[in-house]
């Protein structure tokens, strides 16, 4: 008899680089798209599909992937290199002496980034519940601080109930005092109240701000009170991101998309006709504003938003924002209009097609949208807060959103249905129950 040698399939670098490499890709395509004004939920979970197949393709390759990832991640020290690197680590059968080196210097990259350490986050995430059995040991007094806070941030993507945060609130990493921060604010308990306002004024910028929309997210909940030093404390730290996003660099990018989200929650929060509302026009860039009015849902602010599509500098955040109060698509509607013509700075921009924030928006026609207002304005008549076209307070209307609407959507609507009791956080993975 003859017998038949079993034999590992071939390995082609190239194909394993390209599969790191695309991985890594589709991870930062998710992450920055998941409130995006322009992604569709539909398109959304595409992603995640090709995320998930590329990591199919490293996990099979294994140690030769390992290399390639790991090369990835120290020449571009990016989240989503990291992600692959900790999936690949977390999968990939090896000693237990050869995994401790390795795991130590992806710890020894995380203690210096918090960008790389919502990567490697996301990355025991992805294994949904099954991380759960082991996360306890990383929250031991015993472990590194860096293993606490991978911890508290993978319970906070999970939705996992909330470990005894105590002991995290005032450690003296503040890796770890932001992490806990995060998981307080998700879990939605208000026993924590006192520890979140005593990090909303911390030394760490990092901390401040997971304190800061922690409360936010809480100020959302049935039966919450007002609390207007908490709105004042986050305008001061919306305006202190923005001052810190006209820089240059990755620190400048994090900057500016932690105030994007700061002025999301805060529209959302905001009462209808709240006299923040015209300090806060004043004093952030007319874009920001507009996508602060679209999660405030208020039609009264649809004149406002109609005059700022006639501002070339507003005009493309102003029309997502009129879409995000009406449901009305500005291009179906016919309410768009070709660019403008380029001025020296805007060609300048689309050499640099990264540095036009509203990249992909239609530009409105501004006298289809001012002869469309009286039409947005009946419709909307008696309403104080709408998305898409729907009263926030009615939970089956924002389920809807959920399951049709674009991501910047789909976020409002997750708030509102905070306010409602009927508390949802957006699904944003086929195969993962992270929340972002």
């Amino acid at each position: 008899m003859f017998q038949i040698e079993e034999k590992s399939p071939p390995q082609i670098q190239p194909v394993i680089q390209r599969h790191a490499d695309d991985a890594a890709f589709y991870w930062s395509q998710r992450d920055a798209h998941r409130a995006s004004p322009l992604m569709p939920y539909a398109r959304f979970v595409q992603f995640d599909r090709l995320l998930q197949a590329h990591l199919d393709g490293v996990m099979l390759a294994g140690e030769c992937a390992w290399d390639m990832a790991w090369k990835n991640l120290q020449r571009w020290r990016g989240a989503g290199e990291c992600f692959v690197a900790g999936m690949l680590l977390l999968h990939t059968a090896m000693d237990a002496a050869q995994k401790r080196s390795r795991f130590d210097a992806l710890c020894a990259m995380l203690r210096q980034d918090d960008d790389l350490l919502r990567g490697m986050a996301s990355a025991i995430a992805w294994q949904g519940n099954a991380c759960l059995q082991w996360l306890p040991q990383w929250l031991s007094a015993q472990a590194e601080p860096i293993l606490n806070a991978l911890a508290l941030h993978a319970c906070a993507l999970l939705r996992a109930p909330a470990p005894d945060l105590m002991p995290w609130f005032d450690h003296d990493a503040p890796q770890v005092r932001a992490a806990a921060a995060r998981c307080a604010g998700v879990s939605l308990a208000r026993q924590w109240q006192w520890q979140l306002q005593a990090l909303a004024r911390d030394e760490d910028a990092n901390v401040r701000m997971q304190a800061i929309k922690a409360r936010l997210l809480h100020l959302q909940t049935p039966n919450a009170t007002h609390d207007a030093a908490l709105l004042d404390l986050a305008q001061q730290e919306l305006l202190a991101c923005n001052q810190s996003a006209q820089g240059k660099g990755l620190r400048a990018v994090q900057a500016a998309d932690a105030a994007q989200q700061l002025a999301g929650m805060l529209g959302q929060v905001l009462a209808p006709g709240s006299a923040q509302l015209g300090s806060l026009s004043r004093a952030i860039p007319l874009r920001q504003f507009c996508y602060l009015l679209a999660c405030h849902g208020d039609p009264a602010n649809l004149p406002w938003l109609v005059q700022a599509c006639a501002h070339q500098e507003s005009a493309r955040a102003a029309g997502a924002a009129l879409h995000m109060i009406s449901g009305i698509d500005l291009e179906r509607a016919g309410w768009s209009a070709a660019a403008p013509s380029e001025d020296d700075s805007m060609a300048a921009d689309r050499a640099r097609p990264l540095a036009d924030p509203d990249a992909g928006l239609p530009w409105p026609d501004v006298a289809a949208v001012q002869s469309g207002l009286p039409h947005m304005q009946a419709a909307l008549a008696g309403q104080a807060a709408v998305l898409c076209g729907m009263p926030k307070q009615d939970p089956e209307a924002m389920r809807q959103v959920l399951q049709q609407g674009r991501m910047a959507a789909r976020q409002v609507a997750a708030w509102s249905l905070l306010r409602t009791g009927a508390a949802y956080y957006p699904r944003l993975a086929s195969s993962s129950v992270q929340a972002g």
